[in-house]
């Protein structure tokens, strides 16, 4: 029982001329070389496989082929790859029926077919042809190059180096994957190559300028660096910066961690559930302290999402309960661990700085008739001070104890992996990956935490791979009701929720710290106005008024600092916020009246995913600031 590790998977796409500008010299010649490059490719990741077994999952590397079966480029490298024993994940434009008509000759009909029959996925997208309007046709092939991009780390393209012929061309192409920073081996149109087309600098770069300055075919060697930096986790070894090399040592141990956690079922912290409990009738405070299996639990709670996607292929649901499914469930339950964890360590330091207070204030009031008498160690005085040493001794351990377990840390860490996890079962559908899309933060790339948390994703992307799915109206259907109703309907209802429940508690927090003010604020106009009456009172009379005016601003004090710490007041307005914009999104996609294409769900699913992991961002970025702290 320990979090799943990734398989290692690596993803080529492919993009290419057709045979009437690539001959079949030029085809053969390619076709050896990609022996060689398969070759070279297999044997980084192997090695890879083998240094880091403690992170990758025991089944051995996959190399995946990503290709569209048409004539000419395409084929060359998946027949290639069929025979260096490498999977062929298959993105077409048509159906199959409708894409074998783009092929003149029976011998080529044949050849794809077998191609499609091969292939370990097939995703057929919903490509329109029309003899009076090319331009459909052209679109379709450009939707098939834009989701290889998606799906690819690395991007074989057979290209003259001249600009496209029309849309979608491979020119297009291989310019969109240069500005996503895809690496690109680059046959020219006579086989010659590969070279490599790499952008390196801050700036964007022009493919057309690429290719006049890589005169020389890559070299094993670099081929191996890249294998290395796509899909190698955080390692202290390499070249860099003594302060990068710490940032990847650390980021290495984080990972090491998480993949050694055992499920944590008990959890006792109970500050923070009581404090949620006293302030909302609503919240179940007995469940707070035993989680369910991990892996059960998800599956529960993701049932209706399920029952969504009963008329898309098995092969697809049996794949998002094995990989996304599982790999969600763990860092999700342990951010509730931790998060609660933490989240009471702070309401406890302040409630137990406040209770100190208390000790210390009555300690000053000795018991009737003991005046002048030294203190027994059995007396109410002794004893009041051993409660505030208690007191204080209990927050300053407790704090060490957390910082030491990095409980703040795994918090953060493992609620972004879920995260972005769970976002993974929507974006699956539609062939995406777009949380990567979101800008880093102010130093986020210099955190250890997301340099984990990224690489894990990644490596979970890659092995979900290629959806298996026929994109038609039932698909369709399927999966806008799926990710209409069960993640952004479902995530607008969890904010609705938690807005109301996180402002219940800032409103009567603040209040509780105005009230206290006030309160003392009238009981020292009364102590420095009424004099005269004062001196009628007894001496625990006056004694009782110093004694709230000392003790009432620490419990306000306490009831603040628990509110700014716990950042009450941001989180349900970020709450408030996105569960509107969420709701506006997920009316869109739901609306059944309006007949939607593949790109318009992709667009709105995707626009759902980043609005709510820019959230995730916003919040981890303050939460990060806050550690664990002495209430001082």
């Amino acid at each position: 029982m320990a979090p799943p590790k990734p398989r290692l998977v690596l993803r080529i796409g492919m993009s290419g001329h057709r045979p009437n500008r690539f001959t079949p010299d030029a085809q053969e010649k390619v076709r050896a070389s990609l022996g060689r490059i398969f070759g070279t490719i297999h044997e980084s990741v192997t090695a890879i496989r083998e240094r880091e077994a403690a992170v990758f999952d025991a089944e051995p590397p996959q190399l995946r082929i990503i290709t569209a079966l048409a004539e000419g480029a395409d084929r060359v490298i998946a027949n290639a790859a069929l025979e260096a024993g490498h999977a062929i994940d298959a993105i077409i434009p048509f159906a199959p029926e409708d894409y074998a008509t783009d092929f003149d000759t029976a011998e080529s009909k044949d050849e794809f077919r077998r191609l499609l029959e091969r292939a370990r996925t097939r995703f057929s997208l919903p490509g329109e042809k029309s003899a009076t309007d090319p331009a459909r046709t052209e679109h379709a092939y450009e939707a098939v190059g834009l989701m290889t991009l998606r799906q690819c780390d690395i991007l074989v393209a057979v290209w003259n180096g001249e600009e496209a012929s029309g849309r979608g061309g491979t020119a297009d192409i291989v310019q969109r994957a240069i500005a996503s920073r895809i690496p690109v081996l680059r046959f020219a149109a006579n086989g010659d190559g590969p070279y490599l087309l790499k952008n390196d600098g801050p700036a964007p770069a022009d493919a057309l300028d690429l290719v006049k300055g890589a005169a020389v075919p890559i070299e094993s060697a670099t081929l191996h660096a890249i294998v290395e930096s796509l899909t190698a986790p955080p390692s202290a070894d390499g070249d860099g910066a003594a302060h990068g090399t710490q940032i990847r040592k650390k980021a290495r141990r984080r990972l090491d961690e998480f993949l050694a956690e055992p499920e944590r079922r008990w959890n006792f912290a109970f500050s923070y559930p009581l404090l949620l409990r006293i302030f909302n009738r609503d919240v179940r405070f007995w469940r707070s302290f035993r989680q369910k299996p991990y892996y059960d639990a998800t599956v529960a709670e993701w049932a209706g999402y399920f029952r969504a996607l009963q008329n898309v292929p098995a092969e697809l649901r049996k794949r998002l309960l094995e990989t996304v499914t599982a790999r969600h469930s763990w860092p999700d339950k342990l951010a509730i661990y931790y998060g609660q964890k933490h989240r009471s360590g702070y309401v406890r330091n302040f409630s137990l700085a406040a209770v100190a207070v208390l000790f210390a204030l009555l300690s000053f009031r000795p018991a009737p008739g003991t005046a002048g008498q030294p203190a027994s160690p059995f007396s109410v005085e002794h004893l009041l001070h051993v409660g505030e040493f208690v007191s204080i001794g209990a927050i300053i351990l407790l704090t060490g104890l957390g910082l030491r377990w990095r409980r703040h840390q795994r918090w953060l860490d493992y609620r972004q992996l879920s995260e972005q996890l769970r976002h993974l079962r929507a974006l699956l559908l539609i062939g995406s990956s777009s949380p990567e899309a979101r800008p880093p933060r102010l130093g986020e790339e210099l955190q250890p935490g997301p340099l984990w948390v990224n690489w894990y994703y990644r490596a979970v992307v890659r092995e979900a791979g290629v959806p298996c799915a026929a994109v038609d109206a039932d698909y369709l259907a399927a999966i806008r009701q799926a990710i209409a109703e069960g993640e952004i309907a479902d995530q607008a209802g969890y904010h609705t929720v938690n807005a109301r429940r996180i402002g219940s508690v800032a409103h009567w927090l603040e209040w509780l710290g105005v009230g206290f003010f006030i309160a003392t604020f009238a009981i020292c106009t009364v102590l420095a106005f009424c004099s005269n009456w004062l001196d009628g009172l007894t001496g625990s009379g006056q004694f009782a008024g110093a004694f709230l005016c000392a003790l009432l601003p620490a419990v306000g004090a306490a009831a603040y600092g628990i509110r700014v710490e716990g950042d009450f007041d941001g989180s349900c307005r970020r709450s408030a916020n996105m569960a509107r914009r969420l709701i506006d999104i997920g009316s869109k996609l739901s609306d059944k009246k309006k007949p939607m294409s593949l790109a318009e769900v992709s667009a709105l699913t995707e626009d759902a995913t980043l609005a709510m992991m820019s959230e995730i961002g916003d919040w981890g970025f303050i939460y990060r600031g806050r550690p664990l702290a002495l209430p001082a």
